[in-house]
Parts: structure tokens; C-alpha cells; sequence
């Protein structure tokens, strides 16, 4: 795949996003993933999840070395860029409280999934937890595909049994969390995306939000 026409085709940089990102890791804070912790994100992209989540430690793995300009504005980020399936073996067993993945393992075959939950179990503390944003197949099949770099589908349920198969206890599905894209409708505001993510109701809701604990 040609990184840079991906990123400029599906994945351009966008201040809107950031702004949306920046109140879900306050909602992801003061629910799921407290300050003190470490954490380690999966395909970081432009930084906008793991630059504005607060926590202790952070360090993020990127494959594409074509976010590294975006990535210097995050200096308290420790910045990997390579194959997670390179990267992880060196981090060192039980280094990390949290692992979050957004929009992520639906770009791999199942059984590169299933190699790379193998190295987050080893990556993470005991007790420690995965936490999952992506698109939930469920709610949006006519869109799933629209990525051409999808390879595999999940839903909220699908996803919920499979990572109970690969050594997760999950905790939290949350069936609707996110718009499919954030190309969607999602308003930009600040204080309407903070209305969304604690409503009830979630219009264009397309992503899933699921949190698993390692018991292996």
C-alpha cells in the first residue's frame, strides 16, 4: 500500500479531529483510564488520542514515519515507528496499564489479530486492560468497506467474543460510542461533543467501545 496516498486519500490531517479527540480522552479519563497510568497506543496516526490523554507514561507505535511531524508536538510522547508486531516483543513483559487501539484491527487478517493480542498480553501488567474504538459492522455495513484496507469485520459482539477467546475478561461494550467517520456529521464544538459522548442517544453512531481486561 502507498502510505502517503492512504493518508492523504482517507486519513488527512484535520484540527476538527483533534478538537473531537481531545474530549474523548477527557471522557476516557474520567472513566476508564486513570492519570496515573501507563499507556501504549497501537497505529497512533496523527497523535491526536495518545498526545492529549493524560497520563503518566506514554508511548505510541506507528508503522508510518510520515506522522513524525505531527508527532513532535507531543513531546512526552515516546515515539516507536515500525510493525507492532516488531516493536512490541522490545517493550519488555508487564510495562503497561493500558492498550488502546482505534481503528485499528480491522486493518489485519485475524490471524495477525490474534499474534498481536499474544504480544499485548505479554506488554500489559496483570489486571492490566485493552481498550477498543472501531468501526462496528453492526451499524454501518454499507460504509464498513469503504476502506479498502479493511480486511476484517467486526461487531460489538463478534469482537466482545473474540477477544474472550484471546485471553481478555471484557468489561465494557459499549454498542454505540462514535460516528462511523469523523468525516461524519460530528459537530466540532467542544461542548456538543462532550453532549454526545455522555448521551444516551447517538445519532450516526457507527463505532464501538470496548474494554477488556488481560487474565492470562
Amino acid at each position: 500500500m502507498n502510505s502517503k496516498g492512504y493518508a492523504s486519500a482517507m486519513f488527512t490531517y484535520s484540527a476538527k479531529r483533534k478538537r473531537v479527540w481531545g474530549e474523548i480522552c477527557n471522557y476516557l479519563n474520567r472513566h476508564y483510564i486513570p492519570k496515573d497510568s501507563a499507556v501504549l497506543e497501537l497505529g497512533s496516526g496523527y497523535g491526536d488520542f495518545i498526545g492529549q490523554i493524560k497520563t503518566r507514561e506514554k508511548v505510541a507505535i506507528e508503522v508510518e514515519d510520515i506522522h513524525e511531524e505531527k508527532m513532535q508536538s507531543y513531546p512526552d510522547v515516546k515515539m516507536l515507528f515500525g510493525s507492532a508486531m516488531d516493536l512490541l516483543p522490545t517493550l519488555g513483559r508487564s510495562q503497561f496499564d493500558f492498550v488502546f487501539a482505534s481503528n485499528y484491527f480491522e486493518h489485519f487478517a485475524i490471524e495477525d489479530i490474534q499474534a498481536q493480542l499474544r504480544e499485548v498480553t505479554d506488554v500489559l501488567k496483570s489486571g492490566g486492560k485493552l481498550v477498543i474504538i472501531q468501526p462496528n459492522f453492526q451499524l454501518c455495513p454499507e460504509k464498513y468497506f469503504d476502506d479498502w484496507t479493511h480486511k476484517t469485520v467486526f461487531s460489538h459482539e463478534t469482537m466482545l467474543g473474540f477477544l474472550e477467546m484471546n485471553g481478555f475478561h471484557v468489561q465494557h461494550c459499549q454498542k454505540r460510542f462514535l460516528p462511523f467517520s469523523m468525516k461524519s456529521r460530528l459537530p466540532g464544538s467542544k461542548l456538543l461533543v462532550r453532549l454526545y459522548l455522555n448521551s444516551p442517544i447517538k445519532p450516526l453512531a457507527g463505532q464501538f467501545l470496548m474494554v477488556a481486561e488481560k487474565i492470562i
